[in-house]
C-alpha cells in the first residue's frame, strides 16, 4: 500500500531525471505473475520515453545555443 512516508521519500529524491511507477498488485491468484510482467513492461516503456525526452532536450539546447 502506498502511504504518506512513501510519497515524502519520492518528493525528497534529488536525482534527476526521476520517475516513479505506481501500480496496483494482486495478493494472490494467477494475476500475481502478470504483476511482474506489467511492471517490467512499464519500466521498459518509461526508460525508452526518458531517453527520448533527454535526447529532445539536448537537441533543443543545441538549436537554441548560438554558435
Amino acid at each position: 500500500m502506498f502511504v504518506r512516508n512513501d510519497l515524502d521519500e519520492l518528493v525528497g529524491c534529488d536525482k534527476r531525471p526521476a520517475v516513479s511507477i505506481c501500480m496496483p498488485t494482486h495478493p494472490a491468484g494467477r494475476e500475481v505473475r502478470q504483476d511482474a510482467i506489467r511492471l517490467a513492461g512499464s519500466a521498459s516503456a518509461t526508460t525508452a520515453s526518458s531517453r527520448i525526452a533527454i535526447l529532445r532536450r539536448a537537441m533543443t539546447i543545441c538549436w537554441i545555443t548560438p554558435r
